[in-house]
């Protein structure tokens, strides 16, 4: 049984890095992700009413072959990930079974090109779409509502579907993520066109922010990591929304390229695809290094790097020292109170050092950059 709303206006949710929207109409019926309120994604929007949706019950041992099925989490893009190796899942083991995706329209790219998927849905999902279906699967609060700081997302994913994690093979528990070969090629002319980058350039992609400031690496920090990187030759790409990037760098080798704001998310996605490596706080970036095979590094603060990163062998995770902060689990929904004077972040982020930072990724990138020094 589900919760369906009407709202009390018209509004539209736009659909990332396109001038394409979806429109929600008053009068008709909604679906939400459990535990989510309008307000935190609507402004100025209010429920006008609500009614009970039910729907066959779900069992993973049901033969699924020749039934529709409908999964979908409108989290981020981190979140979106996870759910491509619940579907590969799925259509293993019933072949015949056609499965459609639903996300927020930001991050609904993930499932682009993926043959498991037969069409892409944008949240809030309507009575008329979900009315096709024979089940519905809603991942939202699925990670949320755990309490063992020690589970790993995509095994609370699986578990929520009816899997034994203990189960799947680790190689399968990585993001299914594939690129359009005509923004590969954008991509790579845009970069060589207006940035003068070639195909054996050493290319670092950086994501300076994470969603919230208790996530993110310190900025001033960050700036060191890149600034000595393109200082050893690499080219340096910044990535992330408008405003993700609120410094300005001395640039003397013309090495660092600011893309925040620039790049969508599949942009950036080909841009990943073409790099060496990735490095961010906890949020998108390294999900989609390891959904491309790429190597990445890793900054957690808030949840420990075990409960995102355990099966993406490329990623080399960070956790910062933590001295007398919360239940992990809670923490992260809470302001911090042990903070840094000078830029509001978390004392703990002072445990991790912009110079292993840079050893770690020198380590990584050495012998092309060897190459490019001969």
């Amino acid at each position: 049984m589900f919760n369906l709303y009407s709202f009390d206006k018209r509004f539209v949710v736009s659909i990332g890095g396109t001038d394409r929207v979806k429109e929600v109409i008053p009068g008709n019926y909604y679906l939400l992700d459990e535990g989510s309120t309008i307000n935190n994604k609507f402004a100025g929007v209010e429920i006008k009413d609500k009614k009970e949706y039910n729907l066959k019950n779900y069992n993973i041992d049901t033969d699924l072959n020749n039934k529709k099925l409908l999964i979908f989490r409108s989290g981020g893009c981190g979140d979106v990930c996870w759910l491509t190796v619940v579907i590969n899942q799925i259509k293993k083991r019933y072949p015949q079974s056609h499965i459609s995706a639903g996300s927020g329209g930001l991050f609904s790219c993930v499932f682009k090109n993926n043959l498991n998927i037969e069409e892409i849905l944008i949240t809030p999902l309507s009575e008329k779409e979900i009315s096709e279906y024979d089940y519905l699967l809603n991942y939202g609060g699925t990670v949320e509502r755990s309490k063992n700081p020690n589970d790993c997302a995509i095994d609370i994913f699986l578990r929520h579907t009816g899997f034994d994690p203990l189960q799947i093979p680790p190689e399968e528990k990585i993001p299914i993520i594939n690129t359009a070969i005509e923004i590969d090629e954008w991509v790579r002319k845009d970069l060589s066109n207006n940035y003068g980058i070639k195909n054996d350039d050493v290319k670092v992609v950086i994501q300076m922010r994470s969603t919230d400031l208790k996530r993110t690496f310190p900025l001033r920090k960050m700036a060191a990591v890149l600034i000595s990187l393109a200082q050893c030759g690499c080219k340096v790409l910044l990535v992330g929304r408008n405003k993700d990037n609120p410094l300005t760098f001395k640039n003397d080798f013309n090495r660092i390229i600011d893309l925040t704001g620039k790049y969508d998310f599949e942009k950036i996605f080909s841009l990943v695809k073409s790099s060496d490596l990735c490095i961010s706080s906890d949020s998108f970036l390294y999900h989609v290094a390891a959904g491309l095979n790429k190597p990445s590094i890793a900054l957690f603060s808030c949840f420990p790097s075990k409960t995102r990163t355990k099966y993406y062998p490329l990623c080399e995770s960070i956790d910062v020292k933590r001295d007398g902060c919360k239940d992990i689990m809670k923490h992260f929904r809470d302001e911090c109170i042990n903070v840094n004077n000078l830029d509001g972040s978390p004392i703990c982020w002072s445990t991790i050092s912009p110079e292993k930072i840079i050893i770690l990724s020198l380590l990584k990138i050495i012998n092309k950059l060897i190459k490019k020094w001969k």
